[in-house]
């Protein structure tokens, strides 16, 4: 059904005109997305602001006017209604006007669903303010066309996210049993209506709610949280490794961006690497498997011209530059 028959039904709405049946496709349209709850709420307001003006369009003949002639009193009711007609007009051309500007803006302004599902394990992703997922193999990941609006995924799965700082904005992933609300950080969300519901963190701080019991944990780093007997959320410390096999089973690369590739590195060794701005964005390809760490940051800085540091975060690859 389109959106004209949507606003029919918020016609009758506004005069307790459904009909159950109504009331029920009307309720299920409006929870299909946050836009269609926006509109609503627009032409809703429009309908009132025309209500009102029809409370003031009322012709009321005055009493004393009873004894008036036949004939005088006649062509004043067709004067009044006449100019009662043109109001309505007026007001009707007017509320047309406005419900078309309000579908202008909608359209126009209408934010579009983008859905990934992995094919295959590590498939990573960029979202448009830099962060990186890393997906499992038949995860879903959705976010909105506009995400840098307010930075909101959805997750079906097991995901790594690698989340970028930008001036105390907040990060949200929903599953079907978290939300899970991070600044900057890296975190891994296991929440795949399967197995047992996960969120383990990485780095950072994340707070993660239970969607049930609306429990809240604050997580530090090595500290994760998992469904209890009494099917809410506990803390716990310790790291998961067993949710991690799918993530650093591959440490082989073709044409991968470096920041990627070193984002994987971080995870299998649980440490911080650094890299310059100079080579983050460089494409590499290697098979890094079955090498120490210290081999493996020795030699990306060798392919790129650049040296190691060592400090009390971890380890900085300075200078360099793409081949």
């Amino acid at each position: 059904m389109d959106n004209d028959f949507y606003i029919e039904l918020l016609q009758k709405q506004l005069f307790n005109e459904l009909t159950e049946e109504e009331k029920q496709q009307l309720e299920a349209w409006l929870q299909v997305s946050d836009d269609n709850k926006q509109l609503a709420k627009d032409i809703q307001k429009a309908l009132e602001i025309s209500d009102s003006y029809g409370n003031h369009i009322e012709v009321d003949i005055n009493k004393d006017f009873k004894k008036v002639q036949e004939k005088i009193k006649t062509s004043k009711e067709k004067k009044t209604s006449f100019f009662g007609s043109k109001m309505v007009f007026k007001v009707a051309a007017s509320l047309l006007l406005l419900i078309s500007t309000v579908f202008a803006w909608y359209w126009v302004n209408k934010s579009e669903l983008i859905t990934i599902v992995a094919d295959y394990d590590n498939q990573s992703v960029v979202l448009p303010d830099s962060s990186v997922v890393i997906l499992k193999k038949g995860t879903s990941l959705k976010y909105e066309s506009d995400f840098l609006k307010d930075r909101k995924t959805s997750l079906l799965g097991t995901a790594f996210f690698k989340v970028r700082h930008i001036n105390n904005e907040a990060f949200v992933v929903n599953s079907p049993t978290y939300k899970t609300e991070v600044l900057g950080t890296q975190f891994l969300v296991v929440d795949d209506n399967v197995g047992v519901p996960m969120v383990q963190l990485a780095e950072g701080k994340v707070a993660v709610t239970h969607i049930e019991s609306l429990k809240k944990e604050i997580l530090k780093p090595k500290e994760f949280v998992k469904i209890d007997k009494k099917n809410s959320i506990e803390r716990l410390t310790g790291v998961e490794t067993k949710s991690y096999q799918w993530f650093v089973s591959d440490l082989s690369f073709k044409n991968t961006e470096l920041t990627e590739v070193i984002f994987k590195i971080e995870v299998l060794f649980n440490t911080k690497i650094e890299i310059s701005e100079r080579i983050n964005k460089c494409a590499f390809t290697g098979d890094l498997s079955n090498m120490k760490l210290e081999n493996i940051l020795g030699n990306i800085a060798h392919l790129y011209k650049g040296d190691v540091q060592v400090n009390q975060k971890g380890y900085k690859i300075i200078g360099g530059e793409c081949q």
